[in-house]
């Protein structure tokens, strides 16, 4: 689960999680989070997908992070717009219209990058990473937290399923893992859940006999025992 592996997905074509349709849970919650026009949004990992673009039109300004410039490029290809390309720090900004797409890895974004964010829409970055190691789920956690200060709301989605039959990516988060990452400094609101195998018929090839859809709405803010502490514990 290094760059490499990433990189030679787009390389390769091998794009199983990418979805040529904006993702219904997007459409269906994204009237919860009562944004206004000329917000700005934040995508992680994003690729090239359609989430951003229906976002653009809900007059969202939107902020992408990818690690694979393949998919950066053929976002804006398919959109026929020409982007800007510039050095920041250690990523190269993208910008064409209401889109501003940082390639490089995303441990290396700043708070500057993302500033005036009010909005995360995770549908494949926390699901795309194991729990441990240094591009692990902690690890993202623990960069979004720089990231992002109070007030910030996000839209989770994340798949849960029995991961001794298939191992990810994407891998399996469940309501309890959730839970653990957010309650420390998140109002974590739960919008839905559903069982989605039958519109993943690729799971059930793989083994899977169940698979869950959570989607939850995360509010950000600062807890009042965060001077002793910047991360959860384990439990």
């Amino acid at each position: 689960m290094d760059h490499e592996f990433w990189l030679q997905r787009w390389q390769n074509n091998h794009l199983g999680w990418h979805l040529p349709e904006v993702h219904p849970l997007l459409i269906k919650y994204f009237p919860y989070f009562s944004l206004s026009a000329g917000d700005k949004v934040f995508v992680p990992l994003c690729g090239k997908s359609q989430d951003m673009v229906w976002l653009a039109e809900q007059d969202m300004q939107v902020i992408g992070n990818e690690l694979s410039p393949i998919a950066i490029q053929g976002f804006f290809t398919d959109r026929q717009l020409q982007p800007t390309r510039i050095e920041s720090g250690k990523l190269i900004c993208w910008q064409a219209g209401p889109y501003t797409l940082y390639e490089g890895d995303y441990f290396d974004l700043t708070p500057a990058q993302v500033n005036e964010v009010k909005f995360v829409h995770d549908r494949a970055a926390l699901i795309a990473l194991p729990k441990e190691g240094e591009f692990g789920r902690k690890a993202y956690m623990k960069q979004m937290r720089k990231l992002f200060a109070a007030d910030v709301k996000t839209l989770l989605i994340t798949l849960d399923y029995d991961q001794s039959v298939m191992n990810g990516p994407p891998f399996s988060v469940g309501y309890e893992e959730v839970i653990w990452h957010y309650a420390f400094d998140h109002i974590i609101e739960f919008l839905s859940d559903e069982e989605v195998l039958d519109q993943e018929p690729k799971f059930r090839q793989r083994g899977l006999t169940q698979l869950t859809e959570w989607a939850f709405m995360l509010t950000r803010y600062d807890p009042v025992y965060a001077a002793f502490s910047d991360s959860p514990q384990d439990f």
